[in-house]
């Protein structure tokens, strides 16, 4: 089921946000279900990610942890996500 495209914006994109953003009665959410009522909204995704990584074996969840650290690192600043940006350009990578 394709997601519907509304004044050219990609209603595709998750978000995740405070309860005021996000709100059913007068939120985000609410908005979009004035335009489509029946489009899933899934709250917290990342934090059941993060639940269910605890049962990874322990050398998967170290991996996970460093990976986790370094993009937190990247994004930390915006200089060094430009600076990301050019290496994986150079690098012909997506990113």
């Amino acid at each position: 089921m394709g997601m519907p495209q509304i004044n050219e914006i990609p209603w595709s994109i998750c978000t995740d946000g405070a309860a005021a953003l996000t709100g059913s009665k007068i939120g985000f959410k609410a908005k979009v279900l004035e335009v489509s009522s029946n489009i899933m909204f899934n709250h917290c995704m990342i934090h059941r990610e993060a639940l269910a990584s605890k049962k990874l074996q322990p050398d998967v969840n170290k991996v996970l942890l460093n990976a986790i650290s370094v993009i937190n690192f990247i994004k930390s600043k915006s200089l060094n996500s430009r600076l990301f940006t050019i290496l994986c350009n150079e690098m012909g990578s997506d990113h």
